[in-house]
């Protein structure tokens, strides 16, 4: 094998590991910016999730007394007084 040509067979595989350099660079750039992406989003997950901890928090430390009891009734159960009138309306109320 002569010398331009193992120099010719050289350059062309520091070309291709060059070229496989630079497109693993860039295809682990892409899977970076996704999983910062995703952890943003999971960030936001959690802070949602913590908030709604709190609130359940919050209302296990209420005090048990009727007018929390009747309160829990109506929000979780959809139970009613007997002289209750439910008006439903598309105001969202």
């Amino acid at each position: 094998m002569g010398k331009a040509l193992r120099n010719t067979l050289l350059r062309i595989l520091v070309v291709v590991l060059a070229l496989t350099a630079v497109i693993s660079v860039i295809s682990l750039r892409m899977q970076h910016n996704d999983l910062k992406e995703k952890a943003k989003e999971l960030e936001d997950q959690v802070e949602l999730l913590q908030d709604e901890v709190d609130r359940e928090k919050a209302e296990l430390e209420h005090p048990f007394d009727e007018e929390y009891v009747a309160k829990i009734a109506k929000e979780k159960l959809g139970l009613r007084y007997p002289q209750e009138i439910v008006i439903y309306g598309n105001s969202g109320n």
